[in-house]
């Protein structure tokens, strides 16, 4: 946090017409932030049987855009980011033998003065603070002087949407890559751990789930066994019972199951979900293996450690059951994948539950219980929503942070709202600054257009369940139209 001799520094720098991005010397990082990039093959899963080119894939950019824009823009600290992705398997093009996860930005200095305007390169600064285990990675510090301006966060946001078409980048639209999920997570905790343990630290992860192909070798994949426990792989409530070993995550001891407490498949055994929660709570321990080894009790954890979740997956109630909008891919790449059954993604992936669904009934009526089918394992979406909410046990501050979101897709859904005048986010008659401006607003801009939000709806005029710049350019580019009076000059674009 910039203290007030700092501010006014600044301020007399803005005042004599110098260059505000100027960074001060030794400037303190207030927060490390990994973005964790899940780009397996399941991401290619398409989410809009109106726009093909819409996928899991393209809807974890959108996300991780939307969770930056609504928890990162208000420049009171001094953040540094970092980007990794993680897959395992062959890739048609750009790296063919990626294993885990990888850091993917920033790479070297380049990366970061990018961002910012000609001639004021202090305003993201490369910093390589891992240093102390071997472990290397890197981050862009964005030191933000001018805290009036979000250059540096438009950039990384324009990055990420880039990401959507970039072959380097995306899934193999094959469908290779299997999912090393456990093996992944575990390495950013590693990675992230070499940073300054007063700083804030948050990981902000983009999956899908689907962990079938961490190594066997690995500290947190534990041979890719799953949790086998009634309580965690069936919890819709999603609550820890922290009164017993792994938090009802693993088998009890001496229960046989492969993912037993202290089972002898690996040291200190447990399910892949639990042992990666181990890692995340026991941060002061620098080797994972070491944090691993024994079950969880009744623990907090060390560090000052948010996570952001978003849990990309597919809904359907029994009257929705339909296939995927693309074909799936051959039954060889789906076993190249690590998929156990041959058939579509669409069979593969689906995962009944009973549930409680709002809508389904008459009005006036209770919800009717009726059965729905994910293409996530409860198991995954119940480890992803615990790590993002209130209830890991971190300090106060993290848990202020934390954020979890479920990007479920409904095949039934309608989306977007139907204006007679395109771009007339306001149905006014006239596409102007009340529309861009309802358009923009913090809790509608690059957010989710799904109920409840209505206004987001509203301003989701290319109907893809995002309200951003693809809605943007609709609106600016109908500008005036239907307008009795001048509706003035169009908004300005950074």
């Amino acid at each position: 946090m910039r203290n007030s001799r700092t501010i006014k520094w600044l301020s007399l720098l803005t005042g004599l017409g110098l260059n505000a991005y100027v960074t001060p010397a030794n400037a303190a990082v207030d927060e490390y932030s990994i973005i964790l990039l899940d780009r397996t093959g399941s991401m290619i899963e398409n989410t809009n049987i109106n726009i093909p080119s819409q996928t899991f894939w393209t809807d974890a950019m959108d996300s991780a855009v939307g969770v930056i824009s609504l928890k990162d823009y208000d420049h009171t600290i001094n953040r540094a980011y970092a980007i990794w992705d993680f897959r395992n398997g062959a890739y048609t093009s750009g790296d063919t033998t990626q294993v885990s996860a990888k850091q993917v930005w920033p790479l070297a200095q380049a990366d970061c003065s990018s961002f910012c305007p000609a001639g004021s390169p202090g305003c993201a600064t490369f910093i390589s603070p891992t240093t102390t285990t071997g472990l290397v990675s890197n981050y862009c510090d964005f030191s933000q002087p001018n805290a009036g301006s979000d250059t540096p966060y438009t950039g990384l946001a324009n990055l990420l949407l880039s990401y959507k078409t970039d072959p380097n980048r995306m899934p193999d639209p094959t469908g290779n890559g299997t999912t090393p999920l456990a093996d992944s997570v575990c390495r950013i905790l590693d990675q992230i751990r070499e940073t300054s343990p007063t700083a804030q630290q948050t990981i902000t992860l983009e999956s899908d789930g689907g962990e079938n192909d961490s190594s066997a070798t690995g500290v947190c994949g534990n041979w890719s066994v799953a949790s086998t426990n009634a309580n965690f792989v069936g919890n819709t409530n999603f609550g820890w019972n922290k009164n017993v070993p792994d938090w009802d995550m693993s088998a009890a001891k001496l229960s046989g199951a492969p993912d037993a407490v202290d089972s002898t498949i690996f040291p200190g055994g447990g399910s892949w979900e639990a042992r990666i929660v181990r890692r995340a709570i026991r941060m002061n321990i620098p080797a994972a293996a070491d944090a691993t080894k024994t079950a969880l009790g009744n623990e907090s954890s060390v560090r000052n450690l948010a996570w952001r979740v978003d849990a990309h997956y597919k809904l359907y109630t029994s009257s929705s059951l339909s296939p995927l909008a693309v074909a799936a891919p051959a039954a060889t790449t789906l076993s190249a994948r690590g998929d156990s059954v041959s058939g579509g993604l669409d069979t593969l992936r689906q995962h009944p539950v009973n549930a409680m669904v709002a809508g389904l009934a008459a009005p006036g009526t209770a919800a009717a219980t009726t059965t729905v089918t994910l293409s996530i394992t409860q198991s995954d979406l119940s480890l992803f929503k615990q790590l993002g909410s209130t209830n890991f046990p971190t300090n106060a501050k993290a848990k202020a942070r934390s954020y979890f979101q479920a990007v479920a897709v409904d095949q039934n859904q309608v989306y977007g709202t139907y204006h007679k005048l395109a771009g007339d986010v306001d149905d006014s008659n006239c596409v102007d600054r009340a529309d861009y401006s309802i358009m923009t607003q913090k809790d509608v801009w690059r957010q989710r257009a799904l109920p409840p939000n209505q206004i987001g709806m509203r301003a989701d005029l290319n109907k893809d369940g995002w309200t951003n710049e693809a809605d943007r350019t609709i609106l600016l580019a109908n500008w005036g139209k239907g307008c009795i009076n001048n509706p003035g000059p169009k908004p300005v674009v950074k």
